[in-house]
């Protein structure tokens, strides 16, 4: 048995698919062997005991911020169930993947973004100015915090 690389959840090493989240596998045929296993990142949503408070970054460029479908913005990271003030912008940041590393930049949010780092550096970043994402990095987008969490 292994197991998924977005959920954790158990899959057979033949499985295509994982039976819990649905995601493919990073196993391209069953005669083909494993291509290397490519770190997963995710963003947990901190105060909240909501089940869907976690939102895992499949995509090369990630949009944080809130859904409005009459601008046509609609974030992989939709903020907008916990951010009942609406602190958070429609297009607040971006996290992406360059190589194995994660990258985040503020869009020119009004409220900001604020990394919290592990050695409890504080860094309010300036608009367009990306910053290197550590396992653990807390991110504060208006009012609303956020664990960064790779793996």
């Amino acid at each position: 048995m292994v197991y998924c690389g977005f959920c954790g959840g158990r899959i057979a090493a033949d499985d295509l698919f994982c039976a819990h989240c649905g995601q493919r596998q990073p196993l391209i045929g069953a005669s083909e062997p494993l291509r290397a296993a490519r770190a997963t990142a995710k963003l947990v949503v901190a105060g909240t005991t909501e089940l869907d408070s976690s939102f895992v970054l499949q995509k090369e460029s990630n949009l944080i911020g809130r859904t409005d479908p009459n601008s046509n913005i609609f974030p992989e990271v939709d903020l907008s169930n916990f951010d009942l003030e609406t602190k958070v912008s429609r297009k607040h940041a971006r996290i992406w993947r360059k190589g194995e590393t994660f990258l985040i930049e503020d869009l020119g949010s009004v409220n900001g973004t604020v990394v919290l780092g592990r050695d409890n550096d504080t860094v309010r970043l300036a608009p367009h100015q990306p910053r290197v994402l550590e396992n653990g990095d807390k991110l504060r987008l208006g009012e609303t915090m956020l664990h960064f969490l790779i793996g």
